[in-house]
């Protein structure tokens, strides 16, 4: 009996060392796990630092890494700025951007018809007097420049059209075919009015018509008939006379060298191509007022022009002249 007392104390015992054992075993294994959490959230709290570019110094002291503040300057620089006395200053490529983005924004008020008024404590925005849009000034210009153009055309057009010993009626500007027109019709009246005057001053000089000894005299008046005839056929082929006036003019057409000569005499004759220089003159009048041109001496005016011959006088745009020697005059 005392044999089964003992083994059952021995056993007790061993079971309460053992549970001693075990309990102590447990509590090594959780201190264990606890210090290798810590270890753990002591690594993951480094890492969380060592992302946002801090780092923990011997002494506890958290501060940014060098790589850290590298690129914290970088991205400084590139943004225009860099660290200074612990501040910040502007690098000179920002102060000239600024610069730059300050004289563009100016520029744009000064478009837009505006300027900074910085007179006051307070800069604020003015109008400019008298500012006008660019595309105001660019319309103006536009304006000006065809101004100009048209200016010169019509300059041009008017020299184009001037005829020597006229001038223009009016406003409109005659064609170019028209002044050339005129210009041959002048020409071949001016050959005419050649021809009488030289038949004239030889008669003049010989103070006779129809010589019949002096045969020189007599073929030389005949020769100057017969040129002005032809001359008076071509102004008319021309236009420069018409068929009213071709009569009017065979009429007074008196041949120096011929008995109606004899009877009309010296003075008969001269009087009679006077009047036939007269007549072409204002058959060429005619012609010219039709395309738009006035004699030079007429001063043009608003009321139709109208042209009259009565051998010495002549009534032209309202105002009456008279025939003069080298010419016509104005007369009351």
């Amino acid at each position: 009996m005392a044999d089964y007392g003992l083994l059952g104390a021995l056993g007790e015992g061993l079971k309460a060392g053992l549970s001693s054992y075990q309990g102590e075993r447990d509590y090594q294994e959780k201190k264990k796990q606890a210090e290798l959490a810590k270890a753990l959230e002591e690594k993951r709290r480094k890492q969380e630092l060592a992302v946002k570019g801090f780092a923990e110094g011997p002494d506890g002291t958290i501060a940014k890494t060098p790589e850290q503040i590298e690129q914290e300057t970088r991205e400084l620089f590139l943004k225009g700025y860099l660290p200074k006395e612990g501040g910040l200053v502007k690098t000179p490529e920002k102060a000239h951007q600024e610069k730059m983005e300050a004289l563009t924004k100016r520029a744009d008020l000064l478009k837009s018809g505006y300027d900074i008024d910085e007179s006051g404590p307070e800069p604020k925005l003015k109008a400019i007097p008298g500012y006008k849009p660019p595309e105001e000034k660019a319309f103006e210009r536009l304006m000006m420049q065809d101004q100009l153009t048209r200016g010169r055309d019509l300059s041009k057009r008017q020299m184009e059209a001037q005829v020597p010993g006229f001038q223009l009626a009016g406003d409109n500007i005659p064609s170019t075919k028209d002044a050339e027109t005129v210009k041959t019709q002048a020409a071949s009246v001016q050959k005419i009015g050649d021809l009488i005057d030289s038949m004239k001053s030889k008669i003049a000089a010989k103070n006779k018509v129809n010589p019949i000894l002096d045969q020189d005299y007599r073929n030389s008046l005949k020769n100057d008939f017969a040129a002005l005839k032809i001359a008076w056929k071509n102004a008319a082929e021309l236009g420069a006379l018409s068929g009213p006036d071709v009569g009017l003019i065979e009429e007074a057409n008196i041949d120096p060298t011929s008995i109606k000569a004899d009877i009309l005499g010296v003075k008969g004759v001269l009087d009679a191509l006077e009047s036939a220089k007269d007549r072409t003159h204002m058959g060429l009048l005619g012609e010219a007022k039709a395309r738009g041109y006035l004699p030079s001496q007429v001063t043009p005016k608003n009321k139709p022009t109208e042209v009259f011959a009565d051998e010495s006088v002549k009534v032209i745009n309202g105002v009456k002249y008279k025939k003069v020697p080298g010419g016509w005059e104005e007369t009351k």
